[in-house]
């Protein structure tokens, strides 16, 4: 019976590895596809440079200052705005745009490349380098960054990105999650790993890009494969699970270990000091709406912006419409 049930085990594993590896090959299409759509039917650079100077000119209006991810998080005041982009491969191609308007209009902003994750990202460096010579101050660069994942992705699935989904929602996953949960030295070894991992990855990003101050957290796989799922481990085994997900990782500890400043997740936000509001989903009404609230609040802002959002993507509504007061939903 026992041999029975581990047959079945490895069959099951083989299968999800098998998908993995397919769905690595779709994602690396579909990005490539996005990128040449992007180039051919998306939004002219005067579209988001419009877009961003009707949300700059607001906030100026409502009493506003513009301060770097760090700069706010370090010392966040009453009505003090940072723009925050996490740049995936999808959003390189329309991140140009965004990174010319804010040049234009000399307001500070923090690009975070999520450029050393697995093989997908490493074959664009080339384009995150690209852009990223066109960053500069007020401008910075940071590091997007899943530290466990792209551990497990580089050193265990030879940076395939498809393979490690696969594992992910294999029941291979779970067990081992349990696995590090019983045993303490183990889990403490692969925190020692994926910290020397991540150490590494911070270099290698200032070797090509050069000085970074700051990393934001990355959803990862992880956190989309398994949250579903820990509740019913027990406490105990869910606990351990979360403190891999990237926004409880990223310890002050950790980072300041890696020689950077900040994790502009948790900088001071545990105290209520700021807030963040994001175009997440193309939820562009929903987003305003939450600026406003903040706003009325005098509370410090952190906007978090995706560019394919506004290349490519579908949006509820146009920026500067909805800050007119004049602007109605798309989906509505």
């Amino acid at each position: 019976m026992k041999q029975s049930a581990r047959s079945l085990a490895d069959v099951l594993t083989t299968r999800a590895y098998a998908f993995g590896r397919r769905s690595s090959l779709a994602r690396a299409i579909v990005a490539r596809l996005r990128r040449l759509r992007s180039a051919a039917l998306g939004q002219r650079a005067d579209f988001v440079a419009g877009e961003l100077g009707a949300l700059f000119s607001f906030l100026r209006h409502c009493g506003c200052t513009f301060h770097s991810c760090t700069v706010l998080g370090a010392n966040p005041e009453p009505l003090d705005v940072a723009f925050r982009y996490d740049v995936h491969v999808r959003d390189i191609a329309a991140c140009h745009a965004f990174v010319e308007a804010h040049r234009a209009e000399r307001v500070p902003a923090t690009f975070f490349l999520f450029w050393d994750y697995s093989a997908l990202e490493r074959s664009y460096s080339g384009a995150f380098q690209e852009l990223a010579e066109k960053i500069a101050a007020p401008l910075e660069i940071g590091l997007h960054d899943s530290p466990v994942d792209a551990w497990l992705i580089q050193s265990q699935f030879r940076f395939d990105r498809g393979a490690y989904w696969g594992w992910l929602k294999s029941p291979a996953a779970v067990a081992w999650i349990a696995a590090m949960a019983a045993d303490k030295n183990a889990l403490e070894e692969l925190h020692a790993a994926v910290l020397r991992g991540f150490i590494s990855r911070v270099h290698r990003m200032q070797e090509r890009f050069g000085p970074i101050a700051s990393v934001a957290a990355h959803g990862g796989d992880l956190r989309q494969a398994l949250h579903p799922k820990l509740d019913a481990l027990g406490p105990g085994v869910a606990q351990v699970g979360r403190n891999l997900f990237a926004s409880a990782w990223l310890t002050p500890e950790r980072v300041a270990a890696a020689g950077l400043e900040a994790c502009v997740d948790r900088q001071n936000r545990s105290r209520g000091r700021w807030c963040q509001v994001s175009d997440g989903g193309g939820a562009i009404g929903k987003m305003v709406q939450r600026m406003q609230v903040s706003l009325e609040r005098k509370a410090a802002m952190q906007i978090l912006l995706h560019p394919f959002t506004w290349d490519g993507a579908r949006r509820d509504g146009e920026l500067s419409h909805l800050l007119a007061g004049g602007g109605r939903t798309l989906r509505g």
